[in-house]
């Protein structure tokens, strides 16, 4: 942590051992109030990462879907990839011919390794 032979790398971390006596060793020390540079420990609390990206997200903070930059679909072409897998009349590479991505794009829609929150 910061504390005899470990070295602190953020401030934020610092604080939340120094109040609450935890060592956040390889926790997330995440931000209620979304301020990075906030060391008010009530504003502050132990997570994983992935806690901390789901934070994220559900404040409207991080892009997902088609805010992401390199987004080619929109939300209801989608959702229309996912009836058209549903009915299993057309092949994955198909549909991705249809909307003009890569057949891992649809895999991965397929999958709800991407476009989880729709």
């Amino acid at each position: 942590m910061g504390l005899g032979d470990k070295t602190v790398f953020a401030a934020h971390r610092l604080s939340y051992f120094v109040n609450y006596g935890i060592d956040p060793e390889e926790k997330s020390v995440c931000h209620k109030c979304d301020n990075t540079s906030c060391v008010n420990p009530n504003h502050l609390f132990l997570g994983t990462q992935a806690d901390n990206i789901d934070d994220m997200i559900k404040k409207g903070r991080m892009a997902v879907g088609y805010k992401l930059p390199q987004s080619k679909l929109k939300e209801n072409e989608v959702l229309q990839i996912r009836e058209l897998l549903k009915q299993k009349k057309l092949s994955q590479c198909a549909i991705a011919r249809m909307f003009k991505v890569d057949d891992v794009t649809i895999l991965y829609i397929k999958r709800r390794k991407t476009w989880k929150h729709l």
